[in-house]
C-alpha cells in the first residue's frame, strides 16, 4: 500500500471517531445540560486504535468457460482477486478494498472482457467477434501480440459500468456495498455469514424469489428479522462471493492471514531504530550468570521472540535465540515456513548470534530476515540496558 493510501485511512479513521465524539452534544444555554452532554459524549466517544494490522491478501483460480462459442469451442479464463484490508486488533475489519481480474480465451464474446491468446510462435485460437457473436478467425500469437494484449487488460474496477453484470448496480457498486458491510466483521463472521444467508447452489445470497428447492428451504428456516436484515443486503449486493468468478471471502482471509502491524503512535519505530546500532560492552560489565529475555505478547503471526544469554568473565559467551508459539513450536523447527524464506530461521539466527558475540553487542543486520534481526536486537538491547547489569535472571520486552 502506498504511504499516501495508508494515510489517507489512518486520517480516516481518526477523523470518523472524532465525529462520533461530537455527535452527542447539541448546543444548549443551560450548563447544566452541557455539562450532561459532555458526560455522555465522554461515554459514547470511540477509542481510535494506536496499532492497527494491515493485509494484502489473494486467491486465483481456472476456470473452464463461460461457455463456449458459435463453433462450440470452450472459452477458458481464469480470476485474480486482491484484497487490501485494514484489521484492528481483534481482528475486526475497519477497512476493505477488493478488485478482480479476470481474463478469457479470445472467443468469448463480451466486448470489454481481457483476453490472452496465447504465448508468441504459439498455436492460435479462435476469435469472436464481439458484435455478431461469430468466430471471426483464429489468433495469431507474436511477442508484439501478447504485449499488446497485456498491457490492454484491466480489472472489474477499471471496467466499471462496462463490465455488464447489472445497469443499475454494476460489479464495483456491488463490491463496494459487501466492502462497508463487512466493516467490523470478523473473518469468521463474514465466514458465519455467507454460510447462512447464501446459496448452497450458486453461492448468491437468498431472496424470497429464489426458486430452486435447496434455496427455498434455507430460506424459510430465517427468522423474520434475519429475512428483513437479508433484503437489505440484496438491494446492494447480489453476486455471489465465493463461486467460479472468484473466492473473494478467501482473498480477505488471506490478507487476515498476511496482515502486518502498524503502529500509529510511531513509538515502535522509534525502538526499531534505535537497535539498528549496536552497544559496546567491556568484560566485568556484566554478571556471570544465564539469563532469560522473552517479548511479552506473541506478534501478529502468533509468535514470540525469546532469547537466553549465557556471562561468563562479564562477556556474552553464548545466545541462544527462537520464536515461539503459544503450544511451544518453533519457528526454527517449522520446515514448511522455512522453506518458503529467503534464508532459513536456523541460518539467520546462527548469523545473528554469531555477530552478536563478536561485536559484544547487538548484532548486524542479516538479509533476509530483517524482522528477526529487529527482534533480536530488541530484546539483547533490554538484556544488555536493563538486566546484564544487575544480575536480573529474567525479562519481558514489551
Amino acid at each position: 500500500m502506498s504511504v499516501k493510501k495508508r494515510l489517507s485511512i489512518i486520517t480516516a479513521l481518526t477523523l470518523s471517531a472524532s465525529l462520533l465524539a461530537a455527535c452527542g452534544t447539541d448546543e444548549t444555554n443551560a450548563p447544566e445540560e452541557k455539562e450532561a452532554a459532555a458526560s455522555q459524549t465522554q461515554e459514547t466517544a470511540v477509542e481510535v486504535p494506536t496499532v492497527v494490522y494491515q493485509g494484502l491478501g489473494t486467491s486465483q483460480n481456472f476456470r473452464e468457460g463461460p461457455g463456449k462459442d458459435a463453433q462450440e469451442v470452450p472459452v477458458y479464463s481464469f480470476n485474480y482477486i486482491t484484497a487490501d484490508a485494514l484489521f484492528d486488533a481483534d481482528g475486526r475489519i475497519l477497512n476493505l478494498y477488493v478488485d478482480a481480474l479476470e481474463v478469457s480465451t479470445p472467443n468469448y464474446d463480451g466486448e470489454t472482457m481481457p483476453h490472452f491468446s496465447g504465448w508468441p510462435s504459439k498455436e492460435g485460437y479462435n476469435i469472436t467477434d464481439h458484435a455478431t457473436g461469430q468466430v471471426s478467425g483464429v489468433s495469431e500469437n507474436t511477442v508484439e501480440s501478447a504485449k499488446a494484449e497485456i498491457d490492454g487488460w484491466q480489472t472489474k474496477r477499471d471496467r466499471g459500468d462496462s463490465y455488464g453484470m447489472n445497469m443499475m448496480m454494476d460489479w464495483h457498486k456491488q463490491m463496494d456495498f459487501y466492502q462497508n458491510f463487512f466493516k467490523g466483521k470478523t473473518i469468521a463472521e463474514i465466514e458465519e455469514w455467507n454460510a447462512k444467508y447464501t446459496s448452497d447452489v450458486n453461492g448468491r445470497p437468498l431472496t424470497e424469489k429464489s426458486e430452486k428447492p435447496e434455496d427455498i428451504e434455507k430460506y424459510s428456516k430465517l427468522t423474520d428479522s434475519e429475512k428483513a436484515e437479508l433484503a437489505d443486503v440484496t438491494t446492494g449486493a447480489t453476486f455471489s462471493l465465493t463461486d467460479a468468478h472468484g473466492n473473494i471471502i478467501a482473498a480477505i482471509k488471506d490478507a487476515y492471514e498476511h496482515r502486518v502491524e502498524v503502529d500509529l503512535t510511531g513509538e515502535k519505530e522509534e525502538v526499531k531504530k534505535d537497535n539498528k546500532g549496536s552497544k559496546e560492552v567491556v568484560a566485568g560489565d556484566l554478571k556471570d550468570g544465564t539469563y532469560t529475555v522473552e517479548y511479552e505478547k506473541f506478534d501478529s503471526h502468533g509468535y514470540k521472540p525469546t532469547m537466553k544469554v549465557v556471562i561468563a568473565g562479564g562477556r556474552i559467551t553464548a545466545v541462544t535465540y527462537d520464536e515461539v508459539k503459544e503450544d511451544g513450536s518453533k519457528k526454527s523447527e517449522d520446515k514448511e515456513y522455512g522453506s518458503h524464506m529467503e534464508i532459513n530461521p536456523v541460518d539467520a539466527y546462527a548469523q545473528l548470534t554469531e555477530s552478536a558475540i563478536a561485536k559484544q553487542g547487538t548484532a548486524d543486520a542479516v538479509s533476509g530476515a530483517t524482522a528477526s534481526t529487529e527482534s533480536y536486537n530488541a530484546l539483547l538491547t533490554y538484556f544488555l540496558e536493563e538486566m546484564g547489569p544487575n544480575g536480573t535472571a529474567s525479562g519481558k520486552v514489551k
